[in-house]
């Protein structure tokens, strides 16, 4: 069994990564992507201050992977699902989701300016790839929204236990902080 945590930047991939690593399964990352906190942040702001938990291409491109992240848990973003081979391998993907209009706000702050591409347009495309997940016989697919998480962490974590990650639910929710929730719709 592969876990994987995907959807778009900003949406809360990297908060869930660090409560599943938090909650007992070792998560496959490169910490030379932190980095980013560097570039873009100063001493009072980090975008991700907890780090990023993302492989570099050369990881993501390699043959072997995901297959190589077995019993683990691996940050993929949304664009790179529709490159996922199949496998005999079990993929568990968490799809993290949140209002359009708050990630655009949440990149915009983090990096200073608006996303390249039309982001208020992603809603649609998101809604692809979530359509082609649910269609993966190697994909068992759970979508979990980020202001559920932030709003009842103990709830939405039991939830992804029962779905079948082996965590310890009040350990991953422990890392759950609602004062990140910087960027909201009212």
């Amino acid at each position: 069994m592969i876990t994987i945590v995907s959807g778009f930047m900003r949406s809360g991939t990297s908060m869930m990564m660090q409560a599943l690593e938090a909650g007992g399964i070792e998560a496959v990352y490169n910490k030379s992507r932190d980095n980013l906190n560097d570039k873009f942040g100063d001493e009072y702001y980090k975008i991700n201050a907890g780090g990023f938990y993302e492989l570099s291409r050369q990881q993501y491109l390699h043959p072997e992977f995901p297959d190589t992240c077995d019993g683990k848990v691996v940050k993929f973003l949304y664009g790179g699902i529709p490159l996922l081979r199949a496998s005999d391998r079990m993929k568990y993907i968490i799809f993290m989701r949140r209002p359009i209009a708050e990630i655009a706000t949440s990149y915009e702050a983090a990096f200073g300016k608006k996303h390249p591409e039309a982001i208020m347009e992603l809603s649609g495309h998101l809604d692809k790839i979530q359509g082609i997940l649910m269609k993966r016989v190697d994909v068992k697919l759970l979508v979990v929204q980020y202001h559920d998480v932030l709003k009842n962490p103990i709830e939405k974590f039991q939830e992804i236990k029962d779905f079948g990650i082996p965590i310890d639910a009040e350990l991953s929710a422990a890392v759950v902080d609602i004062s990140k929730y910087r960027h909201r719709n009212a």
